[in-house]
């Protein structure tokens, strides 16, 4: 049974607990039918009554840690993302600060002091997942696939990890089809070696 389930559960019951105030013996009754109903404990039970009669339904709490990068610092970070050539999140992290200084410099720069100390302070992590977004939006489909899966690639070993501790000769080749965005027609096929 879901959280939510219970708390409907509780808010039909609310009025009859509301109503058997005096009765222990009554209460006890409405207890034991609601363990029974929602698998609660039963000491849990008269807590989550009060909990429900005492939340006022016009305040909505929000959960969880607070945002501390607004739009006002997304919006600062898509200006650095377009003019850097929407690279990916590893490439533009360290060259923020770079961007901003130039942007100040030529009088660019139309954000705030405070969403610029943010944006400077954002943490690689951050980066990743605001620009992501970007990417997502303004490329929605993937890649046009032209391969199509078959038992060599089972034979063949693929290496996976970062290139920089490969060994000397380590090569990975693939073809790129040269398509734009549709595979329907006539297209070039190139073979890269990496």
């Amino acid at each position: 049974m879901t959280m939510a389930t219970i708390k409907e559960v509780l808010r039909e019951h609310l009025k009859e607990w509301m109503a058997c105030r005096g009765s222990r013996k009554r209460r006890k009754e409405m207890t034991s039918l609601i363990v029974q109903a929602t698998k609660m404990h039963p000491k849990s039970v008269p807590r989550a009554f009060r909990r429900l009669q005492m939340h006022d339904p016009s305040v909505h709490h929000r959960r969880g840690r607070r945002t501390a990068y607004g739009p006002d610092v997304t919006a600062a970070l898509k200006d650095v993302w377009d003019a850097a050539g929407e690279p990916c999140a590893e490439n533009l992290h360290p060259l923020i600060e770079e961007y901003v200084t130039i942007f100040r410099r030529d009088g660019m720069w139309k954000h705030g002091e405070e969403a610029t100390a943010k944006l400077l302070a954002m943490s690689l992590g951050t980066v990743k997942k605001r620009a992501g977004k970007f990417k997502r939006l303004m490329f929605p489909s993937h890649g046009k696939s032209t391969t199509s899966p078959s038992a060599i690639h089972a034979m063949v070993p693929i290496r996976s990890g970062p290139w920089d501790e490969a060994a000397i000769g380590t090569m990975q080749i693939d073809t790129v089809a040269h398509c734009g965005g549709s595979t329907a027609g006539d297209y070039v096929f190139t073979v890269n070696s990496t």
